[in-house]
This record gives structure tokens, sequence and C-alpha cells, in this order.
């Protein structure tokens, strides 16, 4: 999952608004990572995509291009988590052939 452009052209005019909401944003990207976390450690893996999407679009729009530590940290957790995804079968939701 990566961040539509639109959602990162969102974080960044908050910031054009307001510079001082930087601070809360990366507060606020945290806490979608850690809520990721704790979904992903449940094995509730498509929830903790979503939390992960949110993290990737505030840090996208406050990192220009995404090149930042945290940004890579969110997408090895995407990728992390797609693959425990894969290896308990993929979509649920689909009928199971057989």
């Amino acid at each position: 999952i990566i961040a539509p452009p639109s959602a990162a052209v969102t974080s960044s005019h908050a910031l054009r608004i307001n510079p001082e909401n930087t601070e809360k944003l990366l507060d606020l990207a945290q806490i979608h990572q850690r809520l990721g976390d704790l979904q992903r450690a449940n094995g509730n893996y498509r929830e903790a995509l979503l939390d992960y999407d949110k993290c990737l679009e505030i840090r996208c729009g406050i990192y220009p291009g995404g090149y930042d530590r945290k940004v890579a940290d969110c997408h090895f957790s995407v990728g992390a988590t797609c693959l425990l995804l894969a290896a308990e079968g993929g979509d649920k939701s689909k009928p199971q052939h057989g």
C-alpha cells in the first residue's frame, strides 16, 4: 500500500498553513505506526496495513520525496505485514477452492 498523492498533498497543505503542526503530525504518524504494529502482532494484517498507510500519508507529506528513516521503517513494516498476510493464505474474503 502506497500513500496516494492526494493524501501527501493534504498533509503538505496542513504544514503550509501552520508549520507548528509538524511535531503533532509526526506524533500522529508514530501513533499510526504503533497501532499497525499492534494489529500485526494480533494477526489483523489488513487493519495493520490501513494504519501503516495512514502513517505513510502523513510522513510522506512532511518529508518531500519520502527520504527519511521513519518513512523507510514504515515501508519495511508494510512489506513484513504483506509477507505475513501472504503466508496466512492471502485474502480470506475470497472463496476457497477445493
